[in-house]
């Protein structure tokens, strides 16, 4: 059995309003998505003056004291090198009962982000072979 994350009031409000898709989400769901956010994150050396822990899902980065997110904020740098692990990823979301996203769908989504992030370079190549 896998200890799910608490979340502050404030930190729950934040995850509801700033991370995409999470909008209609109950406190039991983002629970168990952030914990496994904490699973599959980079977890960041110890802050001077802070205790608990620093983590970065991307570019999602929070701070867990005592098994409760008490900060929490979204589109910060990644950390180098970060990749998710997708097939953690959907155990996980079996393991803790969360509705989402199957290989085949985060697969979808890698390919849908090379596209949006290399248009002009496809567009160019395109034009290159086309126009000869």
């Amino acid at each position: 059995m896998i200890k799910l994350l608490e979340l502050n009031r404030k930190t729950f409000n934040y995850y509801r309003e700033e991370l995409n898709g999470n909008k209609n989400d109950s406190y039991s769901v983002a629970k168990r998505k952030m914990t496994r956010n904490m699973m599959l994150a980079q977890k960041q050396p110890k802050i001077e003056l802070k205790k608990g822990e620093k983590y970065c899902y991307g570019s999602l980065h929070f701070l867990v004291v005592d098994n409760k997110v008490v900060w929490i904020k979204n589109r910060c740098s990644k950390p180098t090198g970060w990749i998710i692990d997708k097939n953690e990823y959907v155990e996980l979301n079996e393991k803790l009962r969360i509705d989402g996203k199957s290989k085949n769908d985060l697969r979808k989504k890698d390919i849908k982000y090379f596209f949006k992030t290399n248009k002009s370079k496809l567009k160019y190549k395109l034009k290159t072979v086309f126009n000869k």
